[in-house]
């Protein structure tokens, strides 16, 4: 998957979707410090992360968190991002090892809803998608495929949903090659080929 990147000199570690703004065409790698805002209670709304390269930063890839009660977050889009080898989330909204993508209530148990994850690519991670909100989730023709990993977490038990993606083997989740799901989730039909290459089971 190419896009066409343009580069920038920034300190950042990942993306963080604080306000509402468009995020295109990033080349994040090896952050240095995070770029994060604390805030109050607030509205998060219409946010996109699209075509973005984010490689080997110090915390998730993608993190949305809520930190305090009363924030809304309503539908919010990531998707056609390389997304491999960055770091674990730290302090309320935790993460158990490298994460891809952190959707999570933290401290603030806000619903984190109407979010669509989609058509990314996401390897080298100890876990692709970590999911820690109260509403339904939705992630699907994404490749989630860090080996020997963990491709969807849902420690919450909430509504996810993450059928018609690539978990890196023809068998599914929890196969041989495969990258697995802990928590609950519905993944079944899975895709058996990589996105583009068509293919559902």
């Amino acid at each position: 998957m190419e896009f066409p990147f343009t580069p920038v000199n920034e300190t950042v570690i990942g993306l963080w979707l604080g306000q509402t703004f468009i995020i295109p065409y990033r080349h994040l790698h090896h952050g240095k410090t995070s770029q994060g805002s604390g805030f109050d209670p607030g509205f998060v709304s219409g946010n996109v992360a699209i075509n973005n390269l984010l490689r080997n930063n110090g915390v998730p890839g993608v993190a949305m968190h809520s930190h305090v009660p009363g924030d809304t977050f309503t539908n919010d889009v990531i998707a056609a991002n390389q997304i491999s080898g960055n770091g674990a989330d730290t302090a309320d909204t935790a993460t158990l090892g490298p994460t891809g993508i952190n959707i999570n209530s933290g401290f603030g148990g806000s619903l984190i809803a109407g979010t669509v994850i989609a058509q990314n690519f996401i390897d080298q991670e100890g876990y692709d998608l970590f999911i820690n909100t109260p509403a339904q989730v939705d992630a699907r023709v994404n490749s989630v495929c860090s080996t020997n990993a963990v491709g969807v977490d849902n420690p919450r038990g909430n509504a996810v949903d993450v059928t018609e993606n690539w978990w890196g083997c023809f068998g599914g989740p929890g196969t041989t090659g495969c990258s697995t799901v802990e928590g609950s989730a519905l993944f079944n039909p899975w895709l058996v080929l990589p996105p583009g290459a068509g293919g559902l089971f």
